[in-house]
Protein backbone atom coordinates (compact mmCIF):
# COMPACT_ATOMS: atom_id res chain seq x y z
CA UNK A 1 0.00 0.00 0.00
CA UNK A 2 2.85 2.49 0.62
CA UNK A 3 4.39 1.44 -2.59
CA UNK A 4 1.51 2.45 -4.24
CA UNK A 5 0.35 5.56 -2.52
CA UNK A 6 4.51 6.33 -3.71
CA UNK A 7 4.08 5.60 -7.08
CA UNK A 8 0.61 7.95 -6.99
CA UNK A 9 2.76 10.64 -5.59
CA UNK A 10 5.57 10.20 -7.82
CA UNK A 11 3.09 9.86 -11.46
CA UNK A 12 1.14 13.55 -10.44
CA UNK A 13 4.37 15.09 -9.86
CA UNK A 14 5.92 13.58 -13.33
CA UNK A 15 2.61 14.84 -14.78
CA UNK A 16 2.38 18.32 -13.07
CA UNK A 17 5.87 18.92 -14.34
CA UNK A 18 4.92 17.84 -18.17
CA UNK A 19 2.11 20.49 -17.76
CA UNK A 20 4.39 23.06 -16.73
CA UNK A 21 6.69 21.72 -19.79
CA UNK A 22 4.04 21.96 -22.06
CA UNK A 23 3.09 25.30 -21.55
CA UNK A 24 6.77 26.62 -21.74
CA UNK A 25 6.73 25.31 -25.16
CA UNK A 26 3.48 27.62 -26.16
CA UNK A 27 5.01 30.62 -25.19
CA UNK A 28 7.93 29.72 -27.00
CA UNK A 29 5.98 28.78 -29.83
CA UNK A 30 3.62 31.90 -29.59
CA UNK A 31 6.87 34.35 -29.36
CA UNK A 32 8.29 32.46 -32.70
CA UNK A 33 5.29 32.87 -34.81
CA UNK A 34 5.12 36.60 -33.63
CA UNK A 35 8.90 36.67 -34.45
CA UNK A 36 7.95 35.47 -37.73
CA UNK A 37 5.11 37.56 -38.55
CA UNK A 38 7.24 40.58 -37.49
CA UNK A 39 10.18 39.91 -39.75
CA UNK A 40 7.67 39.09 -42.66
CA UNK A 41 6.21 42.32 -42.35
CA UNK A 42 9.24 44.28 -41.98
CA UNK A 43 10.38 42.79 -44.94
CA UNK A 44 7.21 43.47 -46.93
CA UNK A 45 8.15 47.04 -46.17
CA UNK A 46 12.07 47.40 -46.69
CA UNK A 47 11.10 45.52 -50.39
CA UNK A 48 8.66 48.05 -50.96
CA UNK A 49 10.19 51.27 -49.81
CA UNK A 50 13.74 49.68 -52.06
CA UNK A 51 11.36 49.06 -54.99
CA UNK A 52 11.54 45.59 -54.96
CA UNK A 53 8.79 43.43 -57.16
CA UNK A 54 7.47 41.00 -54.43
CA UNK A 55 6.66 38.48 -57.24
CA UNK A 56 10.09 38.21 -58.59
CA UNK A 57 11.31 37.72 -55.14
CA UNK A 58 8.69 35.01 -54.56
CA UNK A 59 9.48 33.56 -57.67
CA UNK A 60 13.06 32.88 -56.32
CA UNK A 61 12.24 31.65 -53.08
CA UNK A 62 10.05 29.12 -54.82
CA UNK A 63 12.84 28.22 -57.45
CA UNK A 64 15.25 27.56 -54.05
CA UNK A 65 13.01 25.70 -51.96
CA UNK A 66 12.44 22.99 -55.00
CA UNK A 67 16.41 23.14 -55.89
CA UNK A 68 16.47 22.31 -51.85
CA UNK A 69 13.65 19.76 -51.87
CA UNK A 70 15.53 18.19 -54.76
CA UNK A 71 18.70 18.12 -52.61
CA UNK A 72 16.69 16.07 -49.60
CA UNK A 73 14.86 13.89 -52.05
CA UNK A 74 18.48 12.80 -53.67
CA UNK A 75 17.80 14.36 -57.10
CA UNK A 76 20.61 16.72 -58.11
CA UNK A 77 19.55 19.39 -60.59
CA UNK A 78 21.59 19.80 -63.33
CA UNK A 79 23.87 23.09 -63.30
CA UNK A 80 22.10 24.17 -67.25
CA UNK A 81 18.90 23.61 -65.16
CA UNK A 82 19.74 25.87 -62.52
CA UNK A 83 17.56 29.50 -63.22
CA UNK A 84 19.98 32.28 -62.08
CA UNK A 85 18.72 34.48 -59.00
CA UNK A 86 19.05 38.42 -59.63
Amino acid sequence: MIVSLEAIFLSTFVMVSQNRQAIREKVRADLDFETNIRSEVWSAHIGHALGVDPQQVEQAVQTLLAQNQAKLNGVEQTPSAREPID
